[in-house]
């Protein structure tokens, strides 16, 4: 029943944004509960069902922009349809897409019920050693979706309000996801996520967005790497910066593991 469900029923989606809408926190962790239930019977060990090689394509484009300290990795093939960090994500979790949309509502109800924690998440409390000089309005801004980016300027950079409007994108399907997103799914999942960006020039954001993700709540101290890539082809023309609209699901390659993220502590209880 919770397979069945999981895969095809995007109501799950739309009864979290009706209960964010209307800002239900009770039916919000209602919601949020029915989804965690549906992960913990549906999840396997990371990686477990994608050992054998045939269980996986490879996705040939994203393997050559794996950068050096991932070169041990496969970048596996995920269907981009909008959907494709929580492809990933389920692909890392079962072998398979059929717990997106739950990873989305979870997320989704995730950033709504703990907007101020994301305010204050680790490692953007370390923007300024990540980034000196950094501007944190803007930096703060471009990890939200369009809608978000104007509810945090029209209300005096609220950075609380503009999460709880990004909470209400995320259960849009097919929506492309940011950073954000991947924090939150980071804690949903009890996941370590190491988030890789490739090496291109151009990109400031780069120290931040390719880094490891902790859990805001309890780990299972498992890991799963998703990557930022392209879903089509390069524009090569001269002066074009790389722009990522697909995630893909890294998985070793070798039974060496690397793990060259420097891990923050994120010095935050929360009930």
């Amino acid at each position: 029943m919770f397979i069945s469900q999981a895969t095809t029923d995007l109501s799950l989606l739309k009864a979290m944004q009706e209960a964010i809408s209307s800002s239900d926190i009770i039916e919000v962790k209602h919601q949020m509960a029915e989804q965690s239930a549906m992960l913990q019977a549906t999840r396997s060990p990371v990686h477990s069902k994608l050992d054998n090689p045939k269980s996986y394509k490879v996705d040939e484009l994203s393997q050559t922009i794996i950068p050096k300290t991932f070169s041990n990795n496969i970048a596996v093939a995920i269907q981009g349809n909008g959907n494709c960090l929580f492809n990933a994500m389920s692909m890392a979790l079962c072998g398979n897409n059929i717990l997106a949309n739950c990873l989305r509502c979870l997320t989704a109800g995730e950033l709504f019920v703990h907007s101020d924690a994301y305010v204050h998440h680790p490692l953007l409390e370390h923007v300024a050693e990540i980034l000196p000089g950094s501007d944190d309005a803007s930096i703060f801004s471009s990890l939200l979706p369009s809608d978000a980016v104007d509810v945090f300027y029209d209300n005096e950079m609220d950075k609380a309000l503009s999460i709880k409007q990004t909470a209400l994108e995320v259960c849009i399907d097919k929506k492309h996801s940011t950073f954000i997103s991947m924090l939150a799914l980071s804690s949903v999942t009890q996941c370590h996520i190491s988030s890789v960006y490739p090496e291109f020039d151009g990109f400031p954001l780069r120290p931040l967005f390719n880094n490891l993700i902790v859990p805001l709540h309890k780990t299972r101290n498992e890991e799963v790497v998703i990557m930022w890539s392209r879903d089509g082809n390069f524009d090569n023309r001269q002066g074009v910066a790389f722009t990522p609209n697909h995630f893909v699901l890294l998985i070793r390659g070798t039974s060496q593991q690397q793990f060259p993220f420097k891990m923050l502590d994120p010095q935050h209880n929360r009930s």
